[in-house]
């Protein structure tokens, strides 16, 4: 299932992002204007 997740992952990011494409996030995020914080990579 992690596999298949990762594979959707680097199609929807490929020609957005490439190097990221596929792979977990390896510093922490924040969405700018929202209270909401996304859980620590």
């Amino acid at each position: 299932m992690e596999r298949i997740l990762k594979q959707i992952h680097y199609v929807v990011l490929k020609n957005i992002d490439h190097e990221n494409a596929g792979k977990y996030r390896t510093y922490n995020v924040r969405i700018s204007g929202s209270a909401h914080q996304p859980p620590h990579f």
